[in-house]
């Protein structure tokens, strides 16, 4: 064998290990699971999501957030909050306001925090074999608000939103010259465990996508079923759709019927 061969094959050896780096593996704990409730109604109709905002951001100032990731988050999450809502909450929910249905306003904000001392102390404690050849473990909290109300017809609330918030907190390991945190994490989760590489980043996107959607799904459920009547009812100019919404009652004065004569 040529010393050109030997080259190769202590190259493809060593590469052999980097085609899986960055392997991980994670479960999800959250204070709102995901429900189903195909019986659940409202006594003003049915409700479906014409439109979704989405605010994503750290709670560290110094992390910015790429404003394209955000964007591609929103696109993502307006038609699955609808699916999950449908196939959740068929008797609350449906697509879109062809049958009368009222329209909202969602509003989603998401702010994160990174628990990276955690990661480094795991790293520094084992002199890099956790991370490197053996999984280092690693956390990020997720606090969600989720606000709706009437679709005022620009992607955006008409009135005085509902609101309810909740908690996600994403448990992780990784290791980047070995496939060992292909191997799922221990621990109870709210979610399907999943492991993945760098290689299929899009689909552990489209999973959290999901995920956030039910949730998002169960939380308007709750703000929506029970809230009285009048909440709904949006008044005559409002910027809110009114083909879809069902608008104040006018009251018509009448002229005052004739008095009767006196005796």
């Amino acid at each position: 064998m040529t010393v050109r061969s030997m080259t190769f094959l202590m190259l493809f050896c060593m590469a052999g290990p980097l085609l899986v780096s960055g392997c991980m593996s994670a479960r999800v704990t959250t204070s709102l699971k995901p429900e189903t409730n195909p019986e659940l109604k409202s006594p003003v109709g049915k409700f479906y999501v014409a439109g979704l905002k989405y605010k994503y951001a750290d709670a560290d100032p110094r992390v910015q957030i790429d404003q394209k990731t955000i964007d591609d988050a929103e696109r993502r999450l307006l038609p699955l909050v609808n699916q999950a809502c449908t196939a959740r909450y068929p008797a609350l929910f449906v697509t879109d306001g062809s049958s009368g249905s009222i329209p909202l306003g969602v509003e989603v904000s998401c702010t994160t925090t990174q628990h990276t001392g955690k990661e480094l102390a795991w790293m520094l404690c084992t002199v890099d074999i956790c991370g490197l050849i053996l999984p280092c473990p690693g956390g990020v909290d997720e606090a969600f608000e989720v606000k709706a109300g009437v679709w005022n017809g620009r992607n955006g609330i008409g009135n005085a939103p509902l609101q309810k918030s909740f908690l996600r907190e994403d448990h992780f390991w990784v290791s980047v010259l070995t496939p060992s945190a292909l191997i799922h994490m221990p621990g109870e989760s709210d979610f399907p465990k999943f492991s993945g590489t760098v290689f299929n980043i899009q689909q552990q996107m489209e999973t959290s996508y999901q995920q956030t959607a039910q949730q998002v799904a169960t939380a308007l459920a709750q703000l929506v079923a029970d809230k009285e009547p009048g909440f709904w009812v949006v008044p005559e100019g409002s910027e809110s759709s009114p083909a879809a919404l069902p608008s104040a009652p006018t009251t018509t004065l009448l002229p005052p019927a004739e008095s009767a004569a006196p005796f």
